[in-house]
């Protein structure tokens, strides 16, 4: 049966013949010739295998053309019948692809990189509709037993995983599955997890770090979870010790861990050095202020955390979180600004959140949309005109950043970061009451005619006394000659 982008179609062939041969386009053979070989280039043009394709460009998820040939595929059947599947599918190249599980174990008959073709005889072919196809696997689930069809082939999946398409998760919640994690992570899916959860184990925290550490150092693990495990100030005093070799993470979920000040300070003593270090999650603990404090001065400085997770920490108030303005917000220099945090994002369950940092976050928030260029010129004038409009602040910033400035202040969309307070006039009274030429380092027109007509003057004042100068010279010579006449007179008799 040949794939179509339809749904009324049934698949009827569950075996690959010897004379079809897979493309992309056509995966599954046709039921009117299931041995005709489909051609999908001219002789004249290369012919183009997936094989070529993993070896030339493995690990840069480059699209697949329709004619790339397949090789050796297999074609087969699972049947579901219980009201979960145990996967998350995701779209490459115009195809719909088994990307990967809760854990390993879920996936049963597939496997990361299994392509689906057909769902409960419904063939989805390539370019089929994600949100359509997403759809239909929703409505089936609802009354199993369901049956997909899929196809396997060796060599996209190992392109499909080099990609970085692959995502495993896997969820450990007893210490039985913990004292084998290690030995899951090595066998042959270990390298498409990416993701560990370890939910409500009663281990002490030391224990717990020491195999979780032991057992992930050198896996691809980016995502680890330890939520609802008592780790506690015992068990963070091996923190730095322990993330030390987890490098890789980009993030970490510590929700309802009993961290409090003394496991917090633990903590910090890692995150000047952990640069991969993305989002980190401290919800539900025992923070107060003084983890406020503890956590801004680690992370001043860092400009790759994306997400800093303190919901559900009582002791945690608008004086508290008002020590990451300086994480955001560096200093009131140009320099110090340029050089914070343009991404970051705090998340907490205050009655009322500094006012300054709730616009600092609002402008990071819209990090996906302006440039970094455009939030620190935000930042800048929201520093620079703080409390209403002076000149002085504006007078020791670098010229070249000044135009921008003057172009932000008439902007009546940037009130709010500028705290309301600098308002159009505020251009017009610094351009009437500074001397523009100085502080913009370019003089005005009327300072360019200025100078113009006195180099002029200058010119012809020069030009004067010279002439002034060549005057009373002549008239010095003249007078020397009269002196000089009845003298020569008296010699002629």
């Amino acid at each position: 049966m040949a794939e179509t982008n339809g749904d009324d179609d049934r698949v009827t062939v569950l075996e690959m013949p010897a004379g079809h041969t897979p493309t992309w386009r056509n995966l599954i053979p046709s039921n009117r010739n299931p041995s005709a070989v489909v051609r999908e280039c001219g002789d004249e043009e290369k012919v183009v295998t997936m094989q070529e394709l993993r070896r030339k460009h493995s690990g840069s998820a480059k699209d697949i053309k329709p004619n790339v040939r397949m090789g050796c595929c297999k074609l087969y059947s699972v049947t579901y019948y219980s009201p979960i599947f145990g996967f998350h599918l995701g779209g490459f190249s115009g195809r719909i692809c088994v990307q990967g599980s809760g854990r390993p174990s879920d996936l049963v008959g597939c496997q990361v990189g299994s392509i689906l073709v057909a769902i409960n005889g419904k063939t989805c072919g390539v370019n089929a509709n994600y949100s359509i196809v997403m759809k239909k696997m929703r409505q089936v689930i609802v009354n199993p037993p369901v049956t997909l069809h899929f196809v396997d082939n060796e060599d996209f999946i190992s392109y499909f995983v080099a990609a970085g398409m692959a995502n495993f998760s896997l969820r450990i919640t007893s210490t039985e599955r913990l004292d084998t994690l290690h030995a899951t992570l090595q066998r042959r899916c270990n390298t498409t997890i990416i993701s560990l959860e370890i939910i409500n184990l009663s281990i002490d925290g030391r224990m717990l770090l020491a195999d979780v550490t032991s057992a992930i150092v050198g896996s691809n693990i980016e995502k680890l979870y330890l939520c609802g495990s008592i780790i506690g100030a015992r068990g963070l005093q091996c923190l730095p010790c322990a993330f030390g070799l987890l490098k890789q993470l980009k993030e970490l979920n510590l929700f309802e861990s009993q961290i409090g000040e003394e496991a917090c300070n633990a903590l910090c003593t890692c995150l000047p050095d952990w640069s991969n270090l993305e989002v980190l999650s401290l919800d539900k603990n025992r923070l107060n202020n003084q983890c406020c404090v503890m956590l801004a001065n680690a992370m001043r400085g860092n400009t790759t955390m994306k997400a800093l997770n303190l919901r559900i920490n009582s002791d945690i108030d608008e004086e508290g979180l008002g020590n990451f303005v300086q994480v955001l917000r560096n200093g009131e220099t140009i320099e110090g600004i340029t050089s914070s945090n343009h991404q970051l994002v705090i998340r907490a369950n205050v009655s009322r959140m500094p006012p300054e940092l709730q616009r600092l976050i609002r402008i990071n928030e819209r990090s996906i949309h302006i440039s970094k260029d455009q939030m620190i010129r935000k930042k800048v004038a929201m520093v620079m005109f703080r409390g209403g409009f002076t000149t002085n602040h504006l007078a020791r910033m670098p010229v070249g950043l000044m135009p921008f400035l003057i172009h932000f202040m008439g902007d009546p969309e940037n009130a709010i970061e500028m705290n309301h307070g600098c308002p159009f006039a505020a251009a017009y009274c610094f351009i009437r009451n500074c001397d523009c030429a100085d502080v913009f380092g370019f003089p005005s027109f009327e300072r360019l005619r200025i100078e113009s007509l006195e180099r002029e003057n200058e010119e012809l004042r020069v030009r004067a006394q010279a002439s002034d100068d060549t005057i009373r010279a002549l008239e010095a010579k003249v007078k020397a000659m009269e002196a000089d006449a009845p003298a020569k007179k008296k010699l002629r008799l």
